[in-house]
């Protein structure tokens, strides 16, 4: 499905990308609406003092956190390690626009289970219900009476379709997820309450790929034109958003907070908490101060030198620790329109010049293991791949054979007049940036490549990529338990998806295109695990490390569970006395 463009942080907490199926949610072998969950979910057994300490160095929640009936009221203040550009996620790729707002503010028709790891079924939220038929080509919805938006108008199908026709109209930016419905034929409004997509061919992830689509306003949207629909101050919803969901917006403050609170109209189960704070702290230094002093209840991608020597008694005594694999890869992405980066011979020769276990050993306490697939690492869709070594010999012969040598005796290579310098473009606000750019630096010094560090804002990060003006990037991408890779690595998504790097190469868009037809299962992860041996020998983007996320949770919150789909704040309560 589709991916989500993350800076890194030291420890990335990411919220899931993107299901597939030919069923009604009925034949959903037990999945469960996240709506009632945390109220069908037996109670935890009880835990020990012993338990929990154990627990707390392991990074696992003890069971105290599910422990006592849930109670109404108060405020969680969660740690947003940058600020997001927008809070619209068919505008912004952008993780924390997703985070923020899907399920929160606005909801989709359908959603995955975030509790339900690690198969992550389709549940209900806008339709209570829909049928698949024609072999899959068509998916009929029906929506949930009695939905009202934040601003008391009713939800209707005419919001389904104007939000489809937004998220497919040429210049609305939806690089993300538009090219997961270039197989959709048409969304039509059957009645009132009822909604029919038609694909041209049975698409396999058709399903999943609607639950990514948070539904908006027809009367918000509806006459926007397409450049309207992108400009913050046209668009409510990308900085102000009206929904259906469990928060309502209250306040974007920029560079300090972005408020929810609870709606007190919502559809389902309401949220227990009043507020939910993202505390925008790009910092991690001012983020552990303010963890110490207890003013953030989630201290968000908690950095691995401060996981590995975390010995301040408040941490120990009021603070959860949680870590977890995530859906995600860390790499660094070439342009592969420049001549540097061009040639796969040169792409892997890099790849041995940097020292990954080194780095990982050095960055993280070897906490996050290597990443050599552009799928959930604990998926199917990846096999077990040999990471390339690190072999500066072994590198200098491709580059030499690539005609990048050292002509001039400058100490640097070329080719045809071209010295072998291109600029690494990063976030001055992540750590982990600077030392890839670090690392990188001294590495490829040694064989002759020059590197220049450009420290750029997140915004403009995102604009340079989409215009494809830059030389290199560290970055993150979040893929979550199941996804389709046409947004990512298809050539056709250079110009209409996230392909921010250029890359081009038929066998790849080949088995892209033959697995998105495949509705066997096993057929389909064969052809991912091939697909995943020839992008990590081509090398498109230098694959580093699959982040393990770390984080802090504050012992009054309760309801938490960890998940591939992030935190769920609408199933949080307090204790009140903020006991274990």
């Amino acid at each position: 499905m589709a991916r989500r463009l993350l800076w890194i942080s030291a420890s990335l907490l990411l919220a899931a990308c993107p299901r597939s199926g030919g069923r009604s949610h009925a034949d959903s072998d037990g999945a469960r609406d996240p709506a009632t969950a945390a109220e069908a979910a037996p109670p935890p057994p009880a835990s020990t003092a012993t338990e929990d300490a154990k627990a707390w160095l392991e990074g696992r929640l003890p069971p105290s956190v599910l422990a006592g009936p849930p109670r109404e009221g108060g405020r969680a203040v969660i740690r947003a390690y940058y600020e997001p550009a927008s809070l619209n996620p068919i505008a912004a790729d952008d993780g924390l626009a997703v985070w923020i707002d899907l399920h929160l503010i606005n909801e989709p028709l359908l959603r995955r289970d975030p509790y339900d790891d690690p198969r992550y079924r389709l549940v209900p939220a806008l339709a209570e219900r829909w049928e698949v038929t024609d072999g899959g080509r068509q998916q009929t919805f029906h929506l949930r009476p009695g939905v009202r938006w934040h601003d008391g108008r009713p939800l209707r199908a005419a919001d389904v379709t104007a939000t489809f026709e937004k998220l497919r109209a040429p210049g609305v930016k939806g690089t993300a997820l538009r090219p997961l419905f270039e197989l959709l034929d048409s969304v039509q409004e059957v009645d009132p309450s009822t909604v029919r997509f038609t694909w041209r061919e049975p698409y396999f992830l058709a399903l999943d790929a609607i639950a990514r689509v948070p539904i908006q306003p027809a009367h918000v949207i509806g006459k926007l034109s397409a450049s309207e629909y992108n400009e913050a101050s046209k668009n409510p919803m990308n900085r102000s958003p009206i929904g259906t969901g469990p928060f309502r917006f209250a306040e974007w403050v920029a560079g300090e907070k972005i408020v929810l609170e609870k709606n007190p109209d919502y559809w389902g189960r309401k949220a227990y908490l009043d507020r939910v704070i993202y505390r925008i702290v790009p910092d991690h230094t001012v983020a552990r101060e303010l963890a110490r002093r207890e003013e953030i209840d989630l201290w968000d991608a908690v950095q691995p030198h401060d996981w590995a020597k975390m010995t301040d008694r408040v941490f120990r005594t009021r603070f959860h620790r949680v870590k977890y694999l995530t859906a995600s890869y860390v790499f660094v992405g070439w342009n592969n329109r420049r001549p540097f980066f061009h040639d796969a011979r040169v792409r892997r020769a890099l790849a041995m010049l940097f020292d990954v276990d080194a780095f990982l050993r050095h960055v993280n306490f070897g906490i996050a293991p290597r990443a050599t697939c552009p799928f959930y690492a604990a998926g199917p869709d990846c096999p077990k791949i040999e990471p390339i070594p690190y072999d500066p010999a072994a590198a200098a012969a491709l580059l030499d054979e690539a005609g990048w040598r050292d002509h001039d005796d400058d100490g640097w290579r070329d080719r045809d007049g071209l010295r072998f310098s291109f600029t690494l473009m990063i976030y001055p606000q992540s750590t982990v940036s600077e030392r890839i750019a670090t690392f990188m630096t001294e590495a490829y010094r040694k064989a002759g490549i020059e590197v220049h560090i450009q420290k750029t804002e997140w915004s403009a990060m995102v604009k340079r990529l989409d215009e494809g003006e830059f030389d290199a990037t560290a970055l993150a991408w979040d893929v979550g338990p199941r996804s389709d890779p046409m947004a990512f690595w298809h050539s056709r998504a250079i110009e209409a998806g996230a392909n921010h790097f250029g890359f081009v190469d038929p066998e790849v868009d080949r088995l892209i295109e033959a697995a998105r037809l495949v509705r066997d299962d096993e057929a389909r992860h064969a052809l991912y695990r091939r697909l995943s041996r020839r992008l990590y020998a081509l090398q498109p983007v230098l694959f580093l490390y699959v982040p393990v996320h770390l984080g802090l949770v504050h012992v009054k919150v309760r309801g938490v569970r960890p998940s591939l789909l992030w935190w769920q704040p609408q199933d949080w309560w307090l204790n009140e006395t903020g006991g274990l």
